[in-house]
């Protein structure tokens, strides 16, 4: 099948001869790199060759055949001193600065029906609900942010990497705007926040540390065409808006059945966790008190 390229922004992309490049997909309905052979300048002939690009990997073109008969005559002027049918200056290498300024969000909500996506009519998380970005191979906490109104968190200027996104026990003690609240877990919920499907929940269980996404692989290659735009006027791909957190309110009152376990299961670990962050709290007083 032939497939027509596009720029980012939705533009044909130009061969230097001013037509719109193209590619053909193989059996499988690959895009393969275009052959350095095919003799087209202005097309990008390269591709990782080995490991992955993004992670100290190299870039190299496909084999080459270079002899006098079937050289290209219309690429760019050859060396001085050579014909035309002595050149071929058509194996080119396209690169852009992309694995830098990268951003990760975005969306919390109440799953009122608590079938695992964002429906309409279903209300945002309020304003100041804190998140927190981990590097998921250490556990460092790498930066904080809060919601906005419409519950919309979002980190920013970040590399390549993977991260793990977290909804802190802070979130959820008596008082706090998600005190009850637990992760959603309908049919759509999703385990795995690098399938590219936005609006969907990626939130994991609720525990004693608060609730997490699983690992998030981010690069410039991340899910295009979200329900929400990328900021700050990033290309799409830089972006990956997709991670998001569905919960419901977990009362046992609610529930009946086998169902009565999993909520009173959960409402002790919220109990607990308002009292391991109590018992913080008084050490913390403590310490000063004994300071002074």
């Amino acid at each position: 099948m032939t497939v027509l390229l596009y720029q980012g922004d939705g533009s044909a992309f130009l061969r230097a001869d001013g037509s719109q490049a193209t590619t053909v997909t193989d059996a499988d309905g690959n895009d393969p790199v275009p052959s350095p052979d095919n003799d087209v300048t202005g097309e990008d002939n390269g591709y990782p060759g080995s490991g992955d690009i993004f992670s100290d990997g190299a870039v190299r073109s496909e084999v080459v055949t270079l002899n006098l008969a079937g050289k290209p005559q219309d690429d760019p002027s050859a060396t001085a001193g050579y014909a035309d049918n002595m050149s071929n200056v058509s194996v080119d290498f396209g690169f852009w600065r992309a694995q830098v300024d990268l951003e990760l969000g975005n969306q919390v909500w109440f799953d009122s029906n608590r079938d695992g996506l964002f429906n309409n009519g279903e209300s945002p998380a309020p304003a100041g609900v804190v998140l927190q970005l981990l590097d998921a191979d250490t556990g460092v906490v790498l930066d904080t942010t809060t919601t906005d109104s419409n519950g919309r968190y979002l980190f920013t200027g970040l590399t390549a990497g993977r991260y793990v996104m977290k909804l802190p026990p802070v979130n959820f003690i008596l008082g706090s705007p998600l005190a009850g609240y637990m992760a959603t877990d309908g049919a759509e919920v999703s385990g795995n926040p690098n399938d590219g499907t936005d609006s969907d929940s990626n939130a994991l269980p609720l525990s004693v540390s608060g609730i997490k996404s699983a690992p998030v692989t981010l690069r410039a290659a991340a899910p295009i065409l979200e329900a929400q735009s990328a900021s700050r006027g990033l290309d799409d791909r830089q972006s990956d808006l997709t991670v998001d957190f569905g919960l419901y309110l977990g009362t046992p009152l609610a529930f009946t059945g086998a169902d009565v376990d999993v909520p009173l299961r959960q409402a002790g670990l919220l109990v607990g966790l308002g009292l391991i962050l109590l018992f913080a709290a008084r050490r913390r007083s403590e310490d000063v008190q004994d300071s002074l």
